[in-house]
């Protein structure tokens, strides 16, 4: 067996290879980009090693670097991981011809496999049934040079003649990158181009096949084993079609709809390719089964690497899938055979992506303010693989539980987390988007539902968005929990899986009592204060510095001068010689600026008025102060000398009334240290818990498990000020700009296009007009909501010019391309001097 093996790869995928490596007592070396140098998969390994720039191109996909950081770290092997280089047979060839073993097939089956068309010739000749498609022709087909690689005309040629929808798909890559579905012919120039484009940037080809699209199918893969001495196995079926773009979301083991008979025919067909293929190590065997006749399957693809849902085949068949792909690599034979394989119970992962559900599951980047691991219904720890299972409340930080030795005894339920992820980490855009992977082990499919929706519901990440309240929401589907699924059920019911819209004005509310206890708590209150002019503000918002203290932190040390020179009037309890204050406040919500209100009681409890969005239209003029700022504190509610019951009682019901109108539906409970928020139904009694978390200028609420962010906020922003300016929807580069000043523009035309985490995304021309700023240029990096372009309308009386052509401001003239202005005295260029003379 090795002494060392360098791991080819970041983040959850470095981790999940190390944990491995130093169970077995092997070293681990990693490699990292500049973005990484605080990253967990740097942190966890023996060594590590620099190998460039953040761009991938410079670091994890050059494999000049990665071949040399193995030599000079001495390792004996390299593991490519999964993604990136990992079916790159480049790699493998190099590593071979530097002395280092490469964990995986050999270049030649890497080289087969990479290639669609020739895997699907491959797949045909054993007997597999392949998809219908276009394909380059093969080297021998032609005495002439082989076309290396369809062309545009060539694929729109052929789609004329086909039923539509088809798939285009990277010729040479997997895991959804560079495919493209096209409904309609239309479509076919723009998606060809943006399939290249994502596939020359992910795998360095841009070739494309194209496939007749099977709808409403099932993505069914076979986990394959083989090694030197021709011993091939499989170890069952995975269920992989909840998948959205393409790319999966939920994967299971086994499948719901394989039955013994289908299990064998689906594994005989994946070994024979791999027998075919003389394939070496774990690989995967990738079909499309017809949802309504499951006993009809095609071949799709093979990808010759560890898949990133390999989790769910370890835990039903009790294997470690890296310790054998090390074992086949080191040369020893695989130590089962097919007839030792047993599966046991049921295996379901959520994959957990840095991304919005609420913006159309757009990117997100950002520091990780909150990561809290789930706490696992597993009754019995891990000790066999040297850690344990999450259990007994929030796991320590490198306790995740990982696969098992060969042949460890397995039972009862297991929740497995497989991450990089640390509390501070900044999310960058740079790479994937998959922050982690929370896999769920049971006796029975149902059982590992549950307990995966349990697990998901106790996670935590607040700072970028996430996915994870839109898996539980998905989790909890019926057709989910029925197994009634294919792989556009996503695609079907996307509208429907739209988290319900945040209560914002209710959650403000919250906001406003934990920031106000917050000053409490700290027993002095400084300009940050709730208190008369430094209270919120004159703009409303928490003193000067806009938060509670001048230096503009949220937390319950952060405010205050001593309270010996504290002035009485400042104190945040709300009392006042003839009444209790209504505090107020203006906070930024997740969508939305609201005005929060809140009446004080004592003892940490408040009532909560009626409350509106300042968004709307017709505020009452008697609810502002004489400057008309509706957020000072001024506003004095006497109270009615029932109207505070002692401490610990409900309201009277005839108390629940704001004096202006308007009910109070809600109590608001502060608990000590502020961690968390009661809200108190005052008409049923029911109890709703909200997490209160900090951060300097902001305050994140987690209301059943999704967190929102709030934030004081001075100003309101002026109406109508961006309107016409098209800013980023997410961080990025920008790939294209299909527009220049004064090019007229018309609705729906593409204007930019943007590219973050592997994502690409084009922005469109709202509406008709005329571009009157361009902001970036290709190659640019931009932040969220960074102005791209904006727009103008034509001047009063003027008609627009036809899509496309530029407007020049008054005496500009602009030559044709390659022409130079003459010399003093000289002629204009005929066509110049006509171009002069319409101006």
């Amino acid at each position: 067996m090795f002494a060392s093996v360098l791991i080819a790869n970041r983040g959850e995928i470095a981790v999940r290879i190390a944990r491995t490596l130093h169970r077995m007592g092997i070293e681990a070396i990693a490699v990292f980009s500049d973005a990484d140098l605080h990253a967990k998969h740097v942190r966890i390994a023996d060594r590590a090693i620099r190998i460039g720039p953040a761009p991938a191109s410079q670091s994890y996909l050059n494999i000049e670097r990665i071949v040399q950081a193995a030599i000079h770290s001495g390792a004996e092997a390299v593991h490519p991981g999964y993604g990136f280089l990992s079916e790159r047979a480049e790699l493998a060839k190099a590593c071979m011809q530097a002395g280092l073993r490469f964990v995986g097939p050999s270049p030649e089956a890497i080289a087969l496999l990479g290639d669609k068309a020739a895997a699907k010739r491959v797949a045909a000749a054993a007997g597999i049934p392949v998809i219908e498609g276009l394909l380059p022709p093969p080297p021998s087909d032609s005495s002439q040079e082989p076309e290396r690689q369809l062309s545009d005309e060539r694929i729109i040629a052929w789609a004329r003649s086909q039923p539509l929808p088809l798939l285009l798909k990277a010729a040479a890559g997997g895991g959804g990158r560079g495919m493209r579905l096209v409904r309609e012919l239309a479509e076919l120039p723009d998606a060809i181009a943006a399939a290249r484009r994502e596939a020359s940037s992910a795998f360095g080809d841009g070739s494309l096949i194209v496939e007749r699209c099977i709808e409403h199918a099932r993505h069914i893969e076979v986990q394959v084993l083989a090694d030197h001495f021709d011993n091939v196995i499989h170890l069952g079926e995975r269920e992989c079609s909840l998948q959205r773009r393409h790319q999966k979301v939920i994967e299971e083991a086994p499948s719901p709809i394989v039955g013994e008979a289908l299990r064998q025919r689906i594994g005989e067909a994946a070994v024979a390719l791999a027998r075919a293929c003389r394939y070496t190590g774990a690989g995967t065997v990738e079909l499309l089964v017809e949802r309504d006749d499951p006993e009809r399957f095609h071949f799709l693809e093979m990808n010759a690497r560890l898949q990133v849902e390999h989790a769910v085949t370890e835990a039903v068949s009790g294997l470690d899938l890296v310790e054998m792909q090390l074992r086949v690599a080191a040369g020893e034979p695989l130590p089962i055979g097919q007839e030792d394989l047993r599966i046991e119970g049921h295996a379901i992962e959520a994959r957990i992506y840095a991304e919005d559900p609420g913006a159309g599951f757009l990117p997100s980047t950002g520091r990780v303010l909150v990561y809290r691991k789930p706490r696992a219904a597993a009754a019995r720890e891990c000790s066999e693989s040297g850690g344990e299972a999450l259990q007994g409340g929030l796991a320590p930080p490198d306790c995740d539980e990982q696969p098992r030795a060969a042949g460890c005894p397995r039972g009862g339920r297991r929740l497995r987390l497989d991450t990089a992820l640390c509390e501070g980490d900044v999310i960058v855009g740079e790479y994937d988007p998959m922050l982690a992977k929370l896999i769920a082990h049971a006796e029975d499919r149902s059982s590992a539902l549950s307990l995966l929706r349990s697990g998901l519901a106790q996670m935590r990440v607040i700072g970028p968005a996430t996915n994870i309240p839109w898996l539980a929401g998905l989790l909890a589907r019926e057709e989910v929990r029925e197994g009634e699924i294919d792989t556009t059920l996503l695609e079907r019911i996307s509208g429907e899986l739209c988290l319900p819209p945040a209560d914002e004005p209710m959650l403000a509310c919250a906001a406003l009592v934990a920031l106000v206890e917050d000053g409490r708590g700290a027993g002095r209150l400084g300009s940050g204060a709730v208190g008369p002019e430094g209270a919120l503000g004159p703009e409303g918002a928490l003193g000067s510095a806009g938060a509670l203290g001048s230096a503009g932190a949220l937390g319950s040390g952060a405010a205050g001068v001593d309270a010996c020179g504290l002035d009485a009037w400042g104190l945040a309890d709300g009392w006042r010689l003839d009444g209790r204050a209504l505090a107020r406040m203006r906070l930024r919500g997740p969508s939305r600026e609201v005005e929060a209100r809140a009446l004080p009681l004592g003892g940490g409890r408040w009532r909560i008025p009626s409350t509106r969005s300042l968004a709307q239209e017709g505020a009452a003029a008697d609810d502002r102060s004489p400057s008309g700022d509706s957020a000072l504190p001024g506003d004095e509610v006497p109270p009615a000398a029932d109207e505070v019951p002692p401490e610990g009682q409900r309201l009277p019901e005839d108390c629940r009334t704001d004096p202006r109108g308007g009910a109070f539906g809600l109590e608001v409970i502060a608990t000590p240290g502020g961690s968390e928020i009661l809200l108190l139904d005052g008409g049923t009694g029911q109890l709703r818990r909200i997490e209160v978390h900090r951060d300097a200028d902001a305050l994140w609420l987690v209301d059943d498990g999704t967190p929102l962010r709030f934030t004081p906020t001075a100003q309101r922003v002026a109406r109508g000020a961006v309107k016409r300016s098209l800013q980023a929807p997410m961080p990025g580069r920008v790939l294209e700009v299909r527009a220049a000043q004064g090019q007229a523009v018309s609705e729906g035309q593409v204007l930019v296009v943007l590219e973050s985490m592997k994502m690409e995304l084009s922005i469109t021309c709202p509406e008709d007009g005329l571009v009157e700023l361009v902001n970036v240029a290709p190659g640019s990096q931009v932040q969220e909501g960074e102005t791209l372009l904006a727009l103008a309308p034509p001047p009063a009386g003027e008609e627009l010019p036809p899509a496309g052509e530029v407007r020049l401001p008054a005496g500009e003239v602009r030559l044709p391309a390659g022409e130079k202005l003459p010399p003093a005295g000289e002629k204009l260029p005929p066509a110049t001097a006509e171009m002069q003379a319409q101006r």
